[in-house]
């Protein structure tokens, strides 16, 4: 029965994402970039005396991290604020609940059917850049370092959707979106400060705030450098068990504080 009800989750959430205008103009949008900044590689290859010093291969596999980075975290900002909300304001939560649903089931499928969109749009927008940059006369270099670049940044996309998702159930889509990407860029700065050395005597009320912060929430910042270091064939930043172990129990609080919101909200009496 559970399976039937996951494969019946999941295929909803499919369906009712996939419908979202976004993920056509942030693709089309990507695409434009990556074609531009091809051209403007292939335009200081052919002219050295104006690109000299500069690795184009290089530069432009930093670039292409940054676009779909910057543009699969916005899409899981976007679809996570609405693969609740939206179940919410047409009431469709209210139903599920009258099948044998338990919230946790409920909110880890609809998490999960949305993670796998924006996983797909990822992997989609990523070959179609390799395979731009390999027509303009660049090698088409698939390693298996890829795929774990891949593997680590849909980690980070599963943050921007959870965290999203859980601002979505207490405030309207847009308060939630753009109060997602405050604390998404709070729990950045946070990270990147807090993972050098500090001194406690130098703790203010900001600094306790943004300690917290790194230690609570799942640490963005460390999946971003491990994420980007292997697409870069870099091996400067190596994802040790300890913040692996801190991952997992920092988005099982996360998705914890998530499932308390959504049964208070709209699953009274549903266990």
């Amino acid at each position: 029965m559970n399976n039937v009800i996951m494969k019946a989750l999941l295929i909803n959430t499919f369906q009712k994402e996939i419908r979202n205008k976004t993920l056509l103009f942030l693709f089309v949008l990507s695409l434009f970039l990556i074609i531009l900044i091809n051209q403007i590689s292939v335009f200081f290859v052919s002219n050295p005396s104006v690109g000299q010093g500069f690795e184009w291969s290089h530069t432009k596999m930093s670039f292409l991290y940054e676009i779909i980075s910057a543009w699969g975290g916005m899409l899981g900002f976007i679809l996570g604020v609405s693969t609740i909300k939206s179940d919410m304001d047409c009431g469709v939560s209210q139903q599920i609940v009258a099948f044998p649903v338990r919230p946790a089931f409920y909110l880890a499928n609809r998490l999960l059917g949305t993670w796998l969109i924006v996983n797909f749009y990822y992997i989609v927008t990523l070959v179609l850049a390799l395979l731009v940059f390999a027509f303009s006369g660049d090698q088409l270099a698939l390693s298996y370092k890829i795929f774990l670049s891949f593997g680590v940044f849909s980690l980070k996309i599963l943050v921007c959707i959870t965290l999203a998702a859980l601002l979505s159930i207490h405030f309207s889509k847009v308060i939630a979106f753009v109060s997602s990407i405050v604390l998404f860029t709070i729990m950045n700065i946070s990270n990147a400060h807090f993972a050098k050395e500090f001194a406690w005597s130098e703790l203010g009320p900001f600094s306790v705030i943004g300690l917290l912060v790194h230690w609570l929430l799942p640490r963005v910042d460390t999946i971003s450098g491990l994420s980007k270091n292997l697409l870069m064939d870099q091996n400067a930043l190596m994802f040790n068990l300890y913040e692996g172990g801190h991952f997992l129990f920092s988005y099982a609080f996360l998705f914890w504080v998530t499932y308390l919101s959504l049964k208070s909200k709209d699953y009274q009496g549903g266990e």
